[in-house]
């Protein structure tokens, strides 16, 4: 037959599984298909051809696909014309080697056809082929299956990782991951002339002298070691030269939550005569932060996810850890606190998990961990006015159980696409009534927030708009530098002066207006997802800045490495 369709590349022939292949088409054409039905919508169909003669046998999902009437014989030819103009010739060759093999029992290939309505349809179709005795290909049969979302899936994701790295391959941004031997396992974009290739598997020492690998491998190692992130200005060298660096290094976990390895970037630095980066070297670490949360998600995915419970309790311990250094036993618990990741889009209702379940018998809360990306908290009016009470960052929980339900009205959404861990109830439960120190961390992260949401009140009744969003902005950066996602000179930030104005109780004009006069004060500028603080003392002063809220006011009332067994 030619419903041979796509790309010429042949794939596993032994999943397509000849005689269950016939019976299943056989049965669905003959018995005009209570099964084919089913199977029609579910975007399977089936199909079976005369080689000799040409005729071919349709189901009615593919005849209405190629907009067939009922009593209207298909052809080897009339199939042929609805295959797309830049497949046609790859699908015919492939089609043609098959038949022509007399070995091949079996194929499986891809395409793209023209449906009769004009729009485009991605197939795979999974074909046996059927021989006479001296080897002559005499019938074909098959299904065919519609995976037109999951190419678009593809495609979209290739294009992606496309324009990822061809972001990163027009700055100075070196990504990679290294082992507990701190031996290279991936590298994209190497410094100083490296090959990839001729990075893994060596270690710094390998790779460059004496002096200058040591500091780089004892900073490593207390990074894994400790579990916490570091950020040095560090000097390295390759084929060529050496060169300055701003080098990012975080703990790569596993699922479980180990340490397995580094994770980490660094921003190679062009030192101005004053002795600050240069204008390139800031976008390329305003680009890095942008480019290190997409490479969080890409790793998620490559890895089915098993990073998601990384990104999100590296943040949510980085946060308690505010109130002292966590036991062994506390870590753990943390680590039972994972129970399933997954991708939520932007702008996508999160109100099923931040309120009472009536459903589950106790009034419980249904808690989630925000491990990547931005949610908000928020009011409609009346009038379709919007009113912004708070943002929920990466290691934030909603639905803690000890905590206050959330006010009548309020509503919970994600701002841009976040990567949610839904937690496990019980083990919070057990953690609020333990009356540990983690209870009390997990505590003063809930007080965290109700001070948060008290200044947001203060700014909307007291503050100037420019008093307003300066605050604002060194809050948000504050909140990020406590969990590692920023520093003093910035942050990422997605948030559109929309969002601003709807959380100070302004205009978007008037927060136009108000970041332009900061910048022209030179104090602070945002541009293309990223604040930078270009004078954060005069900023912090101008605000009346005092962070103390988000910290703790006193000490715990025993360490928290003291947890009772």
């Amino acid at each position: 037959m030619a419903i041979i369709p796509t790309g010429s590349e042949q794939l596993d022939e032994a999943a397509c599984a000849p005689a269950a292949t016939v019976d299943l088409v056989e049965q669905t054409l003959e018995e005009d298909e209570p099964l084919a039905a089913g199977l029609a919508d579910a975007g399977v169909s089936g199909w079976q051809a005369d080689l000799p003669s040409g005729v071919v046998h349709l189901s009615r999902w593919l005849r209405r696909l190629f907009g067939l009437a009922d009593g209207r014989a298909a052809t080897i030819a009339s199939i042929r014309e609805h295959y797309h103009p830049d497949d046609r010739a790859r699908v015919e060759a492939a089609a043609a080697a098959a038949f022509a093999d007399p070995a091949r029992g079996a194929f499986r290939v891809r395409f793209r056809v023209v449906s009769g309505d004009g729009s485009i349809v991605w197939l795979e179709a999974r074909v046996a082929i059927f021989r006479a005795g001296d080897g002559t290909a005499r019938r074909s049969v098959g299904v065919i299956l519609d995976v037109t979302e999951q190419m678009q899936r593809e495609q979209a994701l290739e294009a992606d990782r496309d324009r990822f790295e061809a972001a990163l391959g027009d700055t100075a941004i070196t990504l990679f991951q290294q082992d507990l031997e701190l031996r290279y396992t991936w590298c994209h974009n190497p410094w100083l002339g490296h090959a990839s290739s001729a990075l893994l598997g060596r270690t710094d020492a390998e790779l460059m002298e004496a002096s200058l690998a040591a500091p780089l491998e004892r900073l490593k190692r207390t990074v894994l070691e400790t579990g916490r992130a570091a950020r040095r200005e560090v000097t390295a060298a390759g084929p060529e030269g050496r060169a300055t660096f701003d080098l990012h290094l975080e703990p790569l976990r596993d699922s479980c939550g180990a340490i397995i390895g580094i994770t980490g970037a660094s921003v190679a630095l062009s030192v101005s005569s004053e002795g600050r980066p240069s204008r390139a070297a800031r976008a390329s670490l305003e680009s890095r932060e942008l480019l290190l949360d997409g490479l969080a998600l890409d790793e998620v995915f490559a890895a089915e996810r098993t990073v998601a419970s990384s990104l999100g309790m590296t943040a949510l311990r980085r946060k308690l850890e505010i109130m002292g250094p966590l036991s062994r036993r506390a870590v753990e618990r943390l680590a039972r606190l994972d129970t399933r990741h997954r991708l939520v889009p932007a702008k996508t209702t999160l109100q099923e998990h931040a309120t009472r379940n009536a459903g589950d018998g106790g009034g419980g809360m249904v808690p989630l961990l925000i491990a990547n990306g931005w949610a908000v908290s928020y009011n409609m009016l009346p009038d379709g006015g919007r009113q912004i009470i708070d943002f929920h960052l990466p290691g934030d929980l909603l639905g803690w159980p000890a905590g206050p339900p959330p006010s009548a009205g309020t509503l919970v959404a994600t701002l841009t696409e976040c990567m949610i861990s839904d937690l496990d109830g019980a083990v919070l439960e057990e953690i609020t009534h333990a009356g540990e120190p983690l209870a009390a961390a997990f505590g003063w992260s809930t007080g965290m927030h109700e001070a948060v949401v008290q200044q947001h009140l203060v700014s909307v009744g007291r503050r100037s708009a420019l008093v307003r969003v300066a605050h604002l902005l060194l809050e948000l950066g504050e909140r990020l530098r406590l969990i590692g996602r920023a520093d003093e000179a910035g942050f990422r930030c997605p948030l559109t002066q929309a969002d601003i104005a709807d959380t100070l109780g302004l205009t978007s004009v008037h927060i136009s207006r108000t970041l332009r006069q900061l910048r022209e004060m030179r104090c602070l500028t945002f541009r293309h997802g990223f604040v930078s603080f270009d004078d954060r003392d005069r900023l912090v002063e101008l605000a009346a800045y005092d962070p103390s809220y988000l910290h703790p006011t006193c000490e715990p009332a025993e360490p928290l490495q003291r947890d009772a067994g």
